[in-house]
């Protein structure tokens, strides 16, 4: 890498491989983690929960709310994500 900023958004979708590719390209790469940021992982639980992992692997995500209606449930997304990655941390896993 030459040492300059970049980011890669990846708007998520429901399919069923979720974070998988994300996940196969930093391990099989010299990119960090750091330079890819997953969007509207609220989509659905099983984001949710991958999400988490990658936050405790030190990766960041997105959690798009886009309605009134919606907003609720992304907060808790948002609050249930970041609870689960602080636990993963504290455990080491």
């Amino acid at each position: 890498m030459s040492g300059k900023c970049g980011l890669v958004y990846c708007h998520m979708g429901a399919a069923k491989e979720g974070l998988q590719p994300l996940m196969d390209a930093v391990a099989m790469s010299d990119v960090p983690i750091t330079q890819f940021l997953p969007t509207h992982m609220e989509r659905t639980p099983e984001l949710v929960d991958e999400g988490a992992k990658w936050i405790a692997a030190g990766g960041r995500v997105d959690l798009t709310c886009r309605t009134d209606e919606v907003l609720c449930s992304c907060q808790l997304a948002l609050f249930d994500a970041v609870l689960r990655a602080l636990l993963l941390c504290k455990l080491g896993l």
